[in-house]
């Protein structure tokens, strides 16, 4: 199955001076929509200090089949319920959420502690090169991904300038979770 596409995503990015919003949405294809019938919606807000993403709100939706998972962090209150049922996880002590670490890149600067609204993770620069392998990157970033469990994800992100922005054009991982996700402007 490999090379085989799995879904499909678009995210919108908006920024005017030192505030961000970053929404979007990702679906399954093929035979994984058959398998699933998985999409997700999802958003970060926040804004800009010294050049790196201050995140302030965070929200996704995931549906698969009969499942149904919403979560929304503000202000630091993690609300979250599955399947109609609330949960109380503790909210994530850092402020920086995986889409704001991967949208609002400062370089290969964004190495520390993110989160997935509900689960911490450690991201540490491993290697940085000027790109030249990836049409349309400029810079490839190598990232070492732990979380709270120590499970490892090797992550490279390769950024490139689109309409004035510098974002991710590819993400390649390997480890625990395994695949290539590629950018189309």
């Amino acid at each position: 199955m490999a090379g085989t596409k799995v879904g499909g995503a678009e995210i919108t990015i908006e920024r005017d001076a030192d505030v961000y919003q970053i929404s979007g949405k990702a679906w399954a294809e093929g035979l994984f929509k058959w398998l699933t019938e998985w999409r997700s919606l999802f958003t970060a807000t926040g804004r800009v200090e010294n050049g790196s993403p201050v995140a302030e709100g965070y929200s996704l939706t995931e549906r698969a089949r009969n499942k149904v998972k919403e979560l929304s962090l503000q202000d630091g209150n993690l609300t979250y319920v599955k399947n109609g049922k609330s949960r109380t996880p503790s909210a994530p002590t850092t402020k920086m959420d995986l889409l704001s670490a991967l949208f609002l890149p400062n370089g290969c600067n964004t190495s520390g502690d993110i989160h997935n609204g509900k689960d911490q993770f450690s991201l540490t620069l491993t290697r940085a090169d000027t790109a030249t392998s990836v049409p349309g990157a400029s810079l490839r970033c190598e990232f070492d991904v732990r979380d709270e469990d120590q499970q490892r994800i090797t992550a490279v992100v390769w950024l490139g300038e689109v309409e004035g922005l510098t974002v991710p054009v590819q993400l390649d991982l390997a480890g625990a979770l395994e695949g290539t996700l590629k950018l189309r402007a």
